[in-house]
């Protein structure tokens, strides 16, 4: 029978923060920027070089980031860089303040926003086992760990593919003319290009901008009031953290909202399989795609784009595309605190559209991307569930380990 020690976190490791400001995040920096994001920044500088777990310090809705990562990396001034101490395993602690999350969230103060103070770190109760026992449990969880992340860098590729695509076809215009070429990328060539009179040119004979509100549906989810989370129910309100940088969505942090609150805000702007949703505020323009059919709500500072006249395959890979950087910016509103992306800005997103043929090859090839993604973040959806069922289960001994 493994014995385990009854002891306060403070005991067993060491914190210290990140010293930048949270603009200090650049865009292809060479090392990890860590902040209060559930999303992992860039930058081009590194504080610290070590194997450790970071943990936000901040957040609005006591939904704190957690990460594990060993290597060069920087921090925010309010990101906690979490060590270990009298030779524990950094990485079960991981494991344990995952546990532990819901905890810290209730321990939390602050009103508007909430904070988690070294106090409340330093004197969390938690149980371990010697550090062999941790061991052992690491070599497990992490195989999960290792699974997830394969298939995130698949997914990666696949969404670097896609982009790549979208550039060579619709910035650069090296587009095939027929299906057989489509692999070739043959074509072009021959293509007589015609001034646009927009910010776009020259543009290919047969090819036309057009606004977004003529290709698409509109969702203004914008809401007056937050709904009040729940712990269970079947009705979720997307959040900005649940938007990947990949485009695709993660809901295993859901914001679950009642039946009446649904009824009341949510009902008419339940989402479907193919909308976009685009944020507002933050991280501007951050682009996730509906994949399934769970029933999912935009929240507040985000909007929903439901295709029309276009394939979802093509509209995704344009929000996510140069195009859309472009005009975004010229877009954005300079608020007193941050700036934004209104939606009757978005109403007026210029698209470049080609014509049928290009457009339904672009589709056949795209699509078949985005769905090979969206069954790896299935799969992972399904690895994540089962390692964060079996967290619990060993690092509080209610299930030990076969030798």
């Amino acid at each position: 029978m493994t014995t385990w020690t009854k002891q306060k976190l403070g005991d067993c490791l060491s914190f210290r923060t990140g010293k930048l400001n949270s603009n200090a995040a650049i865009k292809n920096g060479m090392y990890p920027f860590f902040t209060c994001s559930q999303e992992v920044y860039k930058t081009n500088t590194w504080s610290f070089d070590t194997e450790c777990v970071l943990l936000g310090g901040n957040n609005a809705d006591a939904i704190y980031p957690l990460f594990y990562f060993k290597g060069k990396f920087d921090a925010y001034q309010r990101t906690y860089v979490i060590e270990s101490k009298n030779n524990n395993n950094i990485r079960f602690f991981y494991y344990v303040l995952r546990k532990k999350l819901e905890d810290l969230r209730n321990q939390s103060t602050g009103a508007t926003t909430k904070f988690l103070t070294l106090k409340i770190l330093n004197n969390l109760q938690i149980t371990t086992p010697n550090e062999f026992i941790q061991s052992q449990m690491v070599a497990v969880l992490s195989c999960y760990d290792d699974l997830i992340e394969n298939n995130e860098k698949r997914i990666r590729i696949l969404e670097e593919m896609a982009q790549r695509l979208y550039t060579e076809w619709f910035v650069k215009f090296k587009f095939p003319l027929a299906r057989r070429s489509l692999s070739e990328g043959r074509g072009h060539e021959k293509v007589k290009m015609l001034e646009s009179g927009t910010e776009y040119g020259m543009i290919p004979e047969g090819w036309k901008v057009v606004l977004m509100k003529d290709v698409a549906e509109i969702v203004d989810c914008l809401h007056s009031k937050k709904p009040e989370r729940i712990r269970s129910g079947t009705h979720i309100l997307l959040q900005l953290n649940n938007i990947l940088e990949n485009g695709l969505i993660d809901i295993l942090d859901k914001y679950i909202i009642s039946e009446d609150d649904y009824q009341k805000w949510i009902k008419n702007i339940e989402l479907r399989k193919g909308d976009c949703v685009i944020t507002n505020v933050g991280r501007i323009a951050a682009t996730a795609q509906i994949s399934g059919e769970i029933r999912l709500a935009a929240g507040r500072n985000m909007t929903a784009i439901r295709p029309k006249r276009i394939p979802d395959s093509f509209l995704i890979q344009y929000l996510k595309s140069p195009h859309i950087e472009r005009e975004v910016k010229m877009k954005i509103d300079a608020g007193a605190i941050m700036g934004s992306l209104n939606v009757k800005s978005i109403y007026i997103l210029k698209i470049l559209l080609p014509d049928d043929s290009t457009l339904e090859n672009f589709s056949v090839i795209a699509s078949s991307w985005r769905e090979e993604m969206n069954i790896l973040h299935v799969q992972n959806s399904v690895l994540k569930r089962t390692r964060d069922l079996l967290i619990p289960q060993l690092v509080s001994g209610k299930r030990e380990l076969k030798n």
